[in-house]
């Protein structure tokens, strides 16, 4: 008779164990299935977002950032101008202020509109003048700006597969800032070079690394630390210096910010910088 409780005990045991495994195994499958959900909306969200532009033909490495209201500033400009009146004596309607969210773009660079329009650009022109060339072998592209800037350069690259050299000041010099460019675009295609303790001395290293040539004998003696990394440089045929501003292109690219404001609509814009772009974009559309 104990054999048989025995018995049914560790048959009950085991009935318990097995469901518990079974919910473990349900839960586990539905985890899974959670993950690939989720992987499968990122994957659909970056395939929106890499659609063709209808105006360029350009893929798209920037999103179309969302308009957040800052109840902040709204809050202030709201008491600044309380009870304001227009010409006819009515009281105005408090302000609202929006603020366009430029910091969620890839990488968190807000760079990404006007060097990704002119990287693609530049690369187009080059194969229309050279269709012999290889772009992965012959195309360099060379930028000295800060951190944010280059990431766009990296992330541009990396889409269109070519390869670019980072010229950072001494100041930017640490790991992190290395780590960060190899997660991105991986050396040998990406080089990340430290040159000079401004951001003037490196815009120069890199305007003159744009010029030298594999029979160059130019040699800055003060770029020891980085003459193994020139040297692999130097057979590029041909160097492109990325601009930050003052280029038809990275104008192009930024004025994408005022065709999305335009199902907005706002009364007004403000700048911190970069206005010529905006106020060209303007002059287009009323112009049609």
């Amino acid at each position: 008779m104990q054999l048989e409780w025995k018995q049914l005990f560790v048959a009950f045991v085991v009935i318990i164990l097995t469901l518990l495994g079974f919910q473990i195994n349900k839960e586990r499958c539905a985890k899974k299935q959670k993950k690939k959900r989720v992987r499968k909306n990122r994957m659909d969200i970056l395939d929106s977002v890499q659609k063709s532009d209808t105006r360029t033909g350009m893929k798209k490495l920037y999103l179309n950032t969302p308009c957040i209201e800052s109840t902040f500033l709204t809050e202030r400009i709201s008491q600044r101008h309380q009870h304001q009146q227009d010409g006819d004596g009515k009281v105005l309607e408090p302000s609202k202020v929006f603020l366009k969210m430029e910091a969620l773009q890839n990488g968190g660079s807000y760079h990404i509109r006007g060097i990704g329009e002119y990287v693609w650009n530049t690369l187009g022109m080059h194969k229309k003048r050279y269709p012999n060339s290889d772009v992965r072998k012959d195309v360099l592209f060379v930028c000295a700006s800060d951190i944010d800037g280059c990431i766009a350069v990296a992330l541009a690259c990396k889409e269109w597969q070519a390869r670019c050299c980072i010229v950072l000041s001494e100041s930017d010099n640490n790991s992190s800032v290395e780590s960060l460019f190899k997660r991105i675009l991986p050396p040998p295609t990406c080089k990340v070079i430290f040159h000079g303790k401004t951001w003037n001395d490196s815009d120069t290293y890199a305007k003159d690394l744009c010029v030298r040539s594999d029979h160059s004998n130019t040699h800055d003696k003060s770029d020891n630390n980085n003459s193994k990394e020139v040297c692999e440089l130097l057979p590029f045929k041909w160097k492109y210096l990325v601009p930050l501003t003052d280029n038809e292109w990275v104008f192009q690219g930024y004025a994408s910010i005022v065709r999305e404001l335009t199902a907005v609509k706002p009364d007004c814009i403000i700048l911190t910088t970069c206005s010529k772009l905006f106020m060209e974009e303007k002059e287009r559309r009323n112009n049609r």
